[in-house]
């Protein structure tokens, strides 16, 4: 049958000028756990678009709003002045259902999760222990952040130290106000230039660990009840709620060894650095006594069962990353910049948080000689002899300036060279006819740093770094 449609507003179930009916809804915060801001409380959620809107004060220690809210559920928090937002002790955000029919009121103790304030325990100091021992820790150390400093967490961050050098991290602060309140350990400087900066913030999901809640902004936050008395932590691991490892062990030597033959020390030295030694670039320098291409160094080495380290060709303090030294990332790219393999994958390290991976290695308490590891991998170096043979070449100068020139010993099959920088972006790429004995490449447009020249014939490549001046 025929029928005539109501007429409704363009992207509206209504008519234009009309809007669904809605009720009033109460918003009431009890504010005997603090001291309010001068200008006042507000609320923000989901029905002002989470932007702060002032509420009415009561003159009772109560502060209230009332709302005309459509049917649905709205999540909000409460504000302590505009954008002094409450953290909950239960974690997330409150949250409000409307339904039509009868009105609503909603009654909360700011940053706590119930609808009467409880009492806040005395003023106390509370002391913070983080081990760092399986993290690599920034030039800017350690900081504790939390919802009890004024101000709250970036901008209120109180540096930590480890003054003994034993990679616990501790601080300690005097707390008061609400029993409940979140924290979390910073790995480097939480504000730079007056911004806050959120890349060193733990990332552990504390909730599902059982020593948090969920943040409400897609992260998780520490939680902890102080007593009103003094109290010092239990060490907790960064971005974990539970211990490091195993208990301290005793110094005990540990050999490290990395083979440099498909990779060259064109930087005059090879170095180990780790957990150990803060990761100094210049610390432990390792030696290769038997011209090998294997570089050794013993290391008494005590403390955490997990150490974290990575080997360096070069000094890191002369220079940067790529001309002046080489420092391992853990990753392994191919000739497109596509990433192959990390040490995470292939099981020898972790991220270190800046992009990069360090290797990992659990102490046994008792002397150990670790494997040679090819460098930048968690493999041995396994070159053969007929492989050598095949793809045999030599490079001059290094360094080098305008022009490279490399002598090859002749082959029966056209051969490809590659230049790559240590991203593992090919640069320059020349066929190779066979029977060529000597190639002088133009090398000026490159830029000054390291590159790796390859020479691969029938799938079989040799490499070796050379440094542009």
């Amino acid at each position: 049958e025929d029928a005539v449609l109501d007429a409704v507003c363009f992207g509206a179930c209504l008519p234009c000028g009309s809007s669904l009916p809605t009720e009033e809804v109460t918003f009431t915060v009890l504010t005997d756990n603090i001291e309010v801001a001068a200008d006042g409380m507000h609320i923000a959620g989901a029905m002002n678009g989470w932007s702060g809107e002032p509420m009415n004060d009561n003159g009772d220690g109560s502060w209230s709003i009332t709302l005309s809210l459509e049917a649905a559920t709205y999540e909000f928090k409460f504000q302590n002045g505009l954008d002094g937002w409450e953290e909950l002790e239960c974690g997330g955000n409150r949250s409000v259902v409307v339904e039509l029919g009868a009105p609503v009121s909603v009654q909360g103790c700011f940053a706590q999760c119930s609808e009467v304030c409880a009492v806040d325990p005395d003023p106390a100091d509370v002391t913070f222990q983080v081990d760092a021992s399986e993290i690599e820790v920034s030039a800017d150390g350690l900081f504790l952040m939390g919802s009890f400093t004024e101000p709250a967490w970036q901008f209120g961050a109180i540096a930590m130290n480890d003054d003994d050098g034993d990679g616990i991290w501790t601080a300690t602060a005097n707390i008061s106000g609400a029993a409940t309140f979140a924290y979390k350990f910073n790995n480097g400087a939480p504000v730079v230039e007056d911004v806050a900066v959120y890349d060193g913030e733990e990332s552990g999901d504390f909730a599902a660990q059982g020593c948090g809640v969920d943040n409400g902004v897609g992260g998780f936050n520490r939680t902890h009840d102080r007593s009103g008395a003094d109290e010092v932590l239990d060490i907790v691991c960064f971005n974990s709620c539970a211990a490091c490892g195993d208990a301290p062990l005793e110094g005990t030597e540990v050999t490290f060894s990395v083979d440099m033959n498909n990779y060259g020390a064109a930087f005059g030295f090879v170095n180990v650095s780790g957990t150990w030694n803060e990761f100094c670039g210049d610390c432990n320098p390792m030696t290769d006594d038997d011209m090998d291409g294997v570089y050794e160094v013993t290391v008494n080495i005590s403390g955490s069962a997990t150490i974290l380290y990575k080997f360096t060709n070069g000094d890191p303090t002369t220079g940067d990353n790529g001309v002046d030294f080489v420092e391992e990332s853990g990753i392994l790219l191919d000739e497109e910049g596509n990433e192959l393999a990390n040490f995470e994958a292939d099981g020898c390290g972790l991220p270190n948080g800046f992009g990069a991976y360090n290797r990992i290695h659990e102490r046994s308490g008792e002397p150990e000689i670790l494997d040679a590891v090819c460098f930048n991998k968690c493999s041995t170096c396994v070159v053969s002899v007929d492989e050598i043979a095949a793809a045999q070449f030599n490079a001059y100068p290094n360094p080098f300036n305008a022009t490279l020139t490399l002598d090859i010993v002749p082959q029966v099959n056209n051969t490809q060279l590659f230049i790559a920088d240590l991203s593992g972006r090919v640069v320059l790429e020349q066929n190779v006819v066979a029977g060529t004995e000597r190639v002088v490449l133009n090398t000026e447009s490159l830029k000054a740093g390291s590159y790796i020249v390859q020479w691969l014939n029938q799938g079989v490549a040799h490499s070796s770094v050379f440094v542009k001046h």
